[in-house]
């Protein structure tokens, strides 16, 4: 099986520094750059096919203009395989705000459950925030009985997993994942499952034959989250950089090789161009690295300076804050074990 080899980064700092201010940062000019926020409480169910989840988004108003109400993507519902269902809309004291789907489309995809419009319950001032609360449902082909992908790429993928913000534009909502945020999710699923994530760890909790994770991630443009129960995890710890692999168990010997890569190329990207700007990193393979010879299943033969050159190549573009497809980010796809890089890179400068 050709292998698939994802990464998955959070944290990002590009041209801007941290506030102290949750969902926001200081760009260098001295402007108060302004972030959305998740807190998502997620019970996964693979042997149901299904997730439940509660979703508190505060959201900010980037625009000149009052809002009468917000609009979230439903990126499943525009999959034949995969639904998303809005269960219940409530403001900030509890109360139910009143909502109703949209339809929605983008070349040859449509659905008339596309979007969600929420009526908030007074406009919302220019540059000002409100806080809905969601509870919603989703099914189908992306949780099943041994995987969980949930992905939530940049861009206009349309694959994000839950119910997630835009922003109003003239004339309409813009479908670019423009929106970088700051996410905190709990997540619950069969203990047996080993979890790769955007978000880094905060703690772990056991729960009857379940596991609760505490996952953080800021400033970036989607959340994703991986599960597999044939998995193991390895991690090393890289200065003040958290790195982890993700494999099954016939190609557990790749580990150590995968880390000592990975801490190499951080070191080139820090030596050749500035601090590097993640402090979590999951690298993981769906897939075997291994055929019925014992060689690497892969496009060509896997070359350390190849996967060295992948971490490089996509630290610098991310780092740099580029919302286009590059030469960088072609490179690194061809050059992989046949897959693809998940990176999140965001900067709310």
């Amino acid at each position: 099986m050709i292998a698939t080899l994802a990464m998955l980064f959070t944290t990002w700092h590009s041209g801007a520094e941290e506030s102290a201010v949750p969902g926001s940062m200081i760009a260098i000019d001295g402007t108060r750059k302004a972030c959305d926020t998740y807190r998502i409480d997620l019970v996964v169910a693979p042997s149901q096919g299904r997730c439940e989840g509660n979703m508190v988004l505060r959201y900010q108003n980037q625009r000149s203009n009052s809002m009468a109400a917000l609009r979230l993507h439903l990126d499943p519902n525009m999959s034949t395989r995969q639904s998303l269902e809005i269960l219940s809309v409530e403001d900030d004291t509890g109360l139910p705000l009143a909502w109703n789907y949209q339809p929605f489309k983008f070349g040859s995809l449509r659905s008339d459950k596309g979007a969600v419009d929420v009526k908030l319950p007074k406009a919302l001032a220019p540059f000002g925030e409100t806080t809905v609360s969601m509870k919603f449902r989703s099914s189908g082909n992306l949780v099943v009985s041994n995987m969980v992908v949930l992905q939530d790429d940049p861009y206009q993928s349309l694959d994000g997993w839950y119910p997630k913000a835009m922003t109003a534009c003239s004339g309409g909502w813009s479908l670019d994942d423009d929106r970088p945020a700051d996410y905190d999710v709990t997540v619950q699923l069969p203990s047996e499952f080993c979890v790769a994530s955007t978000g880094r760890v905060l703690n772990e909790k056991p729960r009857e034959k379940q596991r609760v994770l505490h996952l953080k991630a800021e400033r970036v443009r989607g959340f994703t989250l991986y599960a597999y129960p044939h998995w193991q995890r390895r991690e090393r710890r890289v200065g003040q950089i958290e790195l982890a692999v993700c494999l099954p168990a016939e190609a557990a010997t790749w580990a150590d090789r995968m880390l000592d890569s990975a801490a190499d190329a951080i070191a080139f990207y820090e030596k050749e161009y500035a601090p590097f700007p993640s402090r979590h990193l999951d690298i993981f393979c769906p897939g075997s690295l291994v055929s019925g010879h014992s060689k690497p299943a892969t496009k060509g033969r896997m070359k350390t300076s190849h996967f060295e050159g992948s971490i490089a190549c996509w630290a610098a573009w991310a780092a740099h804050g580029r919302n286009e497809r590059t030469q960088c980010e072609l490179a690194a796809y061809d050059i992989n074990f046949g897959g693809q890089w998940l990176v999140q890179p965001a900067d709310c400068a």
